[in-house]
């Protein structure tokens, strides 16, 4: 017999064992749904004091349905919203401790797994995020990933990387700065890095041999004849988007092959002047009003839809992420985040609804009222015979 029949014997021996008859077995494996929940819910949390009270009124109708609707778990369990999931210092400790041992074994693709997490998890205002995305940028950085290491240093630094610990990110942005041939940023950074290690908190012989190697880079900069970021390296890979052969002038979101006529009778349309073929782009157009779908949140970039390799959190939950420092920044400047925008969106919706049930109370009972004026004064001004018998 092999583990995986020994393994469902075994669970189906446990089962019977159990004394539930196979009925209760299937009805338990089914889904509650939102009413059995939420009753499940409030009897969980009603308490020994409320079930008594409850207990001695279950007779009284009016009662009982006021009792329920004042329950802060029944109207929790009413209030239909998307979830946006808070930060977790404790997730955060965890898989970062995970993440460190990995690393340290030299399993750099789980190390990176488990530091994401930590990342996303990482509570906002003190130095938890900034140790994460340090930790991760180490792990980018050996795996090459530089445009990838490069985000995570940029906003370790501005999130409250220790001062004592801040030459080893500086080491690293400049080493990543010189692959990408940004010389006049590496000159400059390598220049933060020896100020730096003044206060480093390391060993003496490690702090010597960075600052020689800092030292030898600055004086190779000085004896080159011109220092300069080069323009034509890609720093980040480039957004890849459906191409159109040849745009239309006047419609540039078109194809050139699409023209627009109008006829009498039929309006405007749209004719095609040459045979297109099939899988051709003939429109890419950036949506007016864009959204991701909540089954894409957790693997796609918030801004621009793009998968990520090495997500950046949303500063207040764990459930929006960016593929990168620009989309991050383009998307929360200003501090109003996704999903306090949300939150915003659907008050607004609300509010809208309300506005246009008001007008539409305003229009129907001014004609009520204008029917009925009218209904008056016919009945004032028509005078109907006598009734005969």
């Amino acid at each position: 017999m092999t583990e995986k029949l020994k393994g469902i014997f075994a669970y189906f021996v446990s089962t019977m064992a159990s004394g539930r008859t196979l009925l209760e077995h299937e009805e338990k494996k089914k889904p509650l749904g939102f009413f059995p929940k939420l009753y499940e819910g409030l009897v969980n949390n009603l308490g020994a004091e409320n079930m008594e009270a409850l207990a001695e009124r279950r007779h009284d109708s009016e009662w009982v349905l006021n009792f329920t609707h004042d329950l802060e778990d029944f109207r929790r369990g009413l209030l239909i919203q998307e979830a946006y999931p808070e930060k977790n210092p404790y997730e955060y400790r965890a898989k970062k401790e995970y993440g460190n041992k990995a690393y340290a074994e030299g399993r750099d693709l789980d190390a990176l797994y488990l530091y994401t997490q930590a990342v996303v998890a990482a509570p906002q205002g003190g130095k938890d995020l900034a140790l994460a995305l340090a930790n991760r940028s180490a792990v980018l950085f050996s795996l090459r990933a530089f445009h990838l290491a490069a985000d995570d240093i940029r906003l370790a630094l501005e999130s409250g990387y220790p001062e004592e610990l801040r030459f080893k990110l500086l080491d690293r942005r400049a080493k990543v700065e010189t692959h990408f041939r940004q010389f006049s940023d590496a000159r400059d950074t390598y220049k933060e890095l020896i100020g730096a290690l003044d206060g480093a908190k390391c060993e003496k012989d490690k702090k010597m041999r960075l600052q020689r190697d800092a030292q030898k880079m600055l004086d190779f900069f000085s004896k080159a004849p011109s220092v300069y970021n080069d323009p034509n390296v890609e720093l980040r890979p480039a957004l890849e988007l459906p191409k159109v052969s040849e745009r239309n002038p006047s419609y540039p979101a078109l194809a050139n092959c699409l023209h627009f006529r109008h006829e009498a009778g039929r309006g405007r349309f749209a004719v095609a002047t040459r045979d297109i073929a099939v899988g051709e782009f003939i429109c890419v157009e950036k949506p007016l009003v864009s959204r991701i779908l909540p089954e894409y949140a957790g693997s796609n970039c918030a801004n621009c839809f793009k998968s990520m390799k090495a997500p950046l959190p949303c500063p207040t939950c764990t459930k929006v992420m960016f593929c990168s420092y620009a989309c991050r920044y383009e998307l929360t400047n200003g501090n109003l985040y996704p999903c306090t925008r949300e939150l915003l969106l659907y008050l607004l919706l609300l509010i809208l609804f309300l506005l246009v049930a008001l007008l539409l109370i305003y229009f129907f009972g001014s004609c009520l009222y204008w029917c009925c004026s009218c209904l008056q004064q016919a009945h004032r001004t028509v005078h109907l015979p006598p009734l005969r018998v």
